[in-house]
């Protein structure tokens, strides 16, 4: 059979899939208007929201089978392509000496354009990739489902999922499920706090001017490792009814902080490989690059159950699925849910110094720490505040810092940033420097004022060690000062 004749098979065969989903469509439609009239019985609504469910299911494999059918046609029309004038797809003669060396220099090109790209790019279309997954996490027995206990608290009541159950968009599916995560993360007290982010595209794809392409539903993190946005605007009645007044919005402060994301959620009105493939895609792109992590978690869920991913250099490698009402449900969740050593470090740090550390208070990251804007309870004084970890080194670096600085400062005091007086502790995962000033970061300034304060301190004996605009802060009273 040719490959004209097989290209008509597999447009005929998109033809008929997409009939079979439109009338897929109707039925679903029938069964939501019969599901909105008055006076049913427990008995017909349990009957056809099982019915709905089926038939979404049934529309979700019809939709894989397009988009295999979709890359099928995509391969036989490549196939079809004249060349252009490209070189032949024939073998080459040995003797060929300076076509050969062409293709080196080439493939040379192509080897150092990959290496010097920061970006994950997916191969297959989300559908297949997360069919393709599935079936290694089957035959690798990753996959769990999990039964439930009965004697243990569930995320949703039978009463609750049934609410769920009667959203209509995905919108809906995660206004509706915010509360119950956010009381999860009160209950553990550990500081993470749940930010819708569907609308503000947060996850960086390339490195094309346009770099952050993916907006994951919702974000669990740290606040201080969040930017706060403002809610997006809906003319859904439902779904401003379902918001409440405490909702945070919010995105990622910094691509160099995902390594300390709680988790990364997407919501779905009923779960599909197209959609485990979107997370598939995150979990790969968050893992990919420069100081990337090299594990991270993920959610999927929809109106009827989640699934709690792991994903290991960009790959899965564990699936845990739960329903809402599942017994146990609320600890399995609760337990999936990392505890970065950088958390670990901020809570104490801020019980130390008496601080307070929200939304918006990033400011940068150096060699070995993080740094944030801080308010002290006490007098609402803007401090900063430096956070390092991990390695036992990176604490001695940190402390030896404070000490230069307290010095740096007495000698050069208009042009270093204080530190307070005590200002240094160390924890059990970290250690953290408190400094007096906190300004914005200054990417352009009068190269001669950073040169006089350069020339100040080496006057006084004193090397910056790390001289660059990151390191470069204007406090209030527009003086500028040497950070780290």
């Amino acid at each position: 059979m040719s490959s004209t004749s097989d290209l008509d098979e597999v447009i005929d065969s998109i033809k008929k899939v997409e009939e079979e989903i439109r009338a897929v469509e109707a039925s679903i439609q029938a069964v939501e208007a019969e599901l909105k009239k008055d006076g049913l019985r427990e008995k017909d609504v349990d009957y056809y929201r099982e019915e709905e469910r089926q038939l979404r299911e049934e529309e979700n494999k019809l939709r894989d089978e397009e988009t295999k059918l979709r890359d099928k046609k995509m391969t036989l029309q490549e196939k079809e392509k004249p060349t252009d004038g490209r070189l032949p797809m024939n073998p080459i003669s040995k003797t060929d000496d300076d076509l050969i060396s062409k293709l080196e220099s080439k493939l040379d090109q192509i080897l150092i354009a990959v290496k010097d790209s920061d970006r994950a790019t997916p191969q297959y279309s989300p559908a297949l990739l997360g069919q393709e997954e599935m079936t290694q996490l089957m035959q690798f027995k990753d996959f769990r489902v999990f039964e439930g206990k009965d004697d243990q608290p569930s995320i949703l009541s039978i009463d609750e999922a049934r609410a769920l159950a009667c959203m209509r968009t995905e919108h809906q599916v995660v206004a509706s499920i915010m509360p119950y995560l956010q009381d999860i993360l009160l209950e553990e007290g550990n500081n993470l706090s749940v930010y819708n982010s569907e609308e503000y595209k947060w996850i960086e794809t390339s490195c094309e001017p346009s770099a952050f392409n993916e907006k994951p539903d919702l974000l669990i993190s740290h606040p201080a490792f969040v930017n706060r946005k403002i809610p997006f605007q809906s003319d859904d009645e439902r779904l401003k009814t379902l918001r409440r007044l405490n909702d945070q919005f919010g995105v990622l402060a910094a691509w160099e902080l995902r390594s300390f994301i709680g988790l990364t959620c997407e919501a779905k009105l009923s779960i599909s490989n197209a959609a485990f493939g979107d997370v598939i895609n995150y979990g790969a792109h968050i893992c990919f690059g420069n100081h990337a992590p090299s594990r991270t978690r993920l959610m999927l869920f929809d109106k009827n159950e989640f699934w709690l991913v792991q994903s290991v250099k960009g790959a899965v490698s564990r699936v845990v699925c739960s329903k809402w009402t599942h017994g146990g449900s609320r600890k399995l969740l609760k337990d999936f849910i990392p505890q970065h050593w950088l958390v670990k470090v901020i809570h104490p740090a801020c019980e130390k110094f008496n601080l307070g550390i929200d939304c918006d208070s990033f400011l940068g990251s150096g060699a070995f720490g993080y740094v944030f804007r801080a308010n002290r309870l006490s007098d609402g004084r803007q401090l900063a505040l430096k956070v390092t970890g991990g390695k036992e080194r990176n604490i001695c670096r940190l402390e030896v810092e404070y000490n230069r600085m307290m010095r740096a400062h007495h000698v050069c005091p208009g042009e270093v940033m204080g530190v307070e007086e005590d200002g240094f502790a160390d924890f059990e995962k970290g250690a953290a420097l408190l400094m007096s000033h906190v300004g914005e970061p200054f990417s352009s300034l009068n190269p001669q004022s950073i040169m006089d304060s350069l020339k100040s301190l080496h006057q006084n004996h004193i090397l910056h060690g790390d001289a660059r605009l990151e390191n470069v802060l204007c406090v209030l009273s527009r003086r500028k000062a040497m950070l780290d």
